[in-house]
C-alpha cells in the first residue's frame, strides 16, 4: 500500500492480528498509517530475508543510533563546511552575538 493511499483497505494479515476492540477504537488515520508502515516493513523484511522483528530493529537502529565518526573525520568535515562559507560573511563575533540573542 502506498503511503497516503486512503482508497485501499489495510492488508488482512495486519488487521486480523489486532484484537477486535482495538480495530474499533483506533482513529481511521492511525489505522491507515500503521497498515502502510506494516506493509512496507513486511516487504523490506522479505527482501532482506529477515523476520518482521529483525527488520524493525534494523530500521530503528539505522535511524536512531548515531553513526560512529572518528574525531579526525569530524574535524575534517567541519573544515570543509567552514571553507564552503562565503569569506567575510560569517564573522566569529557575529556568530557569538547570534548565539547569545534572546538568552537570559
Amino acid at each position: 500500500m502506498a503511503v497516503g493511499a486512503m482508497d485501499t483497505v489495510p492488508s488482512p494479515q495486519w488487521s486480523a492480528s489486532l484484537p477486535f476492540k482495538s480495530r474499533l477504537n483506533w482513529p481511521v488515520n492511525w489505522v491507515w498509517a500503521v497498515a502502510a508502515v506494516y506493509d512496507r516493513l513486511k516487504l523490506a523484511a522479505e527482501m532482506h530475508r529477515r523476520s518482521l522483528n529483525s527488520e524493525a530493529i534494523v530500521c530503528l537502529e539505522s535511524v536512531l543510533l548515531p553513526t560512529k565518526m572518528m574525531p579526525s573525520e569530524r574535524i575534517a568535515r567541519a573544515r570543509e563546511l567552514r571553507a564552503a562559507l562565503p569569506a567575510g560573511k560569517f564573522r566569529a563575533r557575529d556568530i557569538d552575538a547570534a548565539k547569545r540573542e534572546d538568552r537570559p
